[in-house]
């Protein structure tokens, strides 16, 4: 009996190696996971006192997603001059009682939800969520809990992207390699085998090169070095304006997370390429005011980012 208490305590001991966060509360626990396979995270509301037959649910959330409805919009606000606390308290004096700003919806017809909203006991905040079949569980908060888990996911999803780039990385050097060794095999074949005999073509191309070889060489500028090429990378942004058509582009003044103002440029042959699933929602947004946030992968030259891929 002793054995099997301490191997359910092992197993405990590595689920919570990977958790972001876990409370209790006298009715409701609830734990987040990560789920980075699909890229989101796992929210388990967990009703206390059923020995596993009460109403417990999971709610998976979209690490990345246009607007505040996904986790990586939440913990920036979180974690970003507390506008989290400033939007709550916007929705709060207008008397709301469950997630507005701060909600996100999911399953068949939108069955299920999960938010942040105010509390209705005292002025903390609540975890509200909605599992479906009339289903509902809310898990008191403090700002200081919502801080400590927005952390734990921005070390959590940073470590992951930098996996992903090391794969990818890794990939390409292989790549490269097996196209060197593949090269390399098709020269030594070719350098093996018997010469081909010339053509009339090729042996009076041959006899033209050799007379113009012979002509003395004109004096040739110097040429520049090639300019070095820019890694793409992407970049959190804040709009600090409308996004406006121009020329051959469109333009929109942001600042970075680091508070670098710069301004992004979209240019028409790259949108083209983008998917109308994602541009059109962003247009539609962008072009209405700023303060809007948003992540995009593009090119640095100067003080202007060029638009590459969402």
């Amino acid at each position: 009996m002793a054995e099997k208490k301490r191997e359910e305590s092992i197993i405990e001991e590595a689920a919570k190696d990977n958790e972001l966060f876990r409370l209790w509360t006298q009715t409701w626990g609830l734990i987040v996971r990560p789920a980075y396979d699909i890229d989101k995270l796992k929210f388990s509301f967990i009703e206390k006192g059923t020995e596993g037959k009460g109403k417990s649910f999971d709610i998976y959330v979209e690490c990345l997603k246009f607007g505040a409805s996904c986790f990586d919009d939440w913990a920036y606000d979180i974690l970003n001059d507390r506008r989290l606390e400033k939007i709550l308290a916007k929705e709060k004096q207008e008397g709301q009682k469950y997630p507005v700003y701060y909600k996100y919806v999911t399953g068949e017809n939108g069955e299920k939800s999960v938010g942040i909203a105010n509390s209705t006991k005292g002025d903390g905040y609540c975890i509200n969520a909605c599992g479906g079949d009339k289903t509902y569980a809310n898990v008191p908060v403090s700002f200081h809990d919502l801080r400590k888990m927005a952390e734990a996911y921005k070390r959590s999803y940073r470590k992951r992207v930098a996996y992903l780039d090391q794969l990818r990385e890794e990939a390409e050097e292989e790549a490269n390699r097996q196209r060197m060794k593949y090269s390399k095999k098709e020269t030594d074949s070719r350098s093996n085998g018997p010469a081909p005999a010339a053509s009339k073509e090729e042996t009076r191309s041959a006899e033209k090169s050799s007379t113009e070889a012979s002509k003395p060489e004109s004096p040739k500028a110097e040429q520049a070095p090639a300019p070095e090429k820019k890694p793409v990378v992407q970049v959190d942004f804040k709009a600090k304006g409308k996004l406006e058509k121009k020329n051959k582009r469109y333009e929109i003044p942001a600042v970075t997370e680091d508070g670098e103002e710069v301004l992004v440029r979209f240019m028409f042959e790259q949108v083209s390429k983008t998917d109308p699933t994602y541009w059109e929602p962003f247009e539609k947004k962008f072009g209405s005011g700023t303060g809007n946030r948003f992540s995009i992968k593009g090119i640095f030259d100067g003080q202007k980012f060029y638009f590459k891929s969402f």
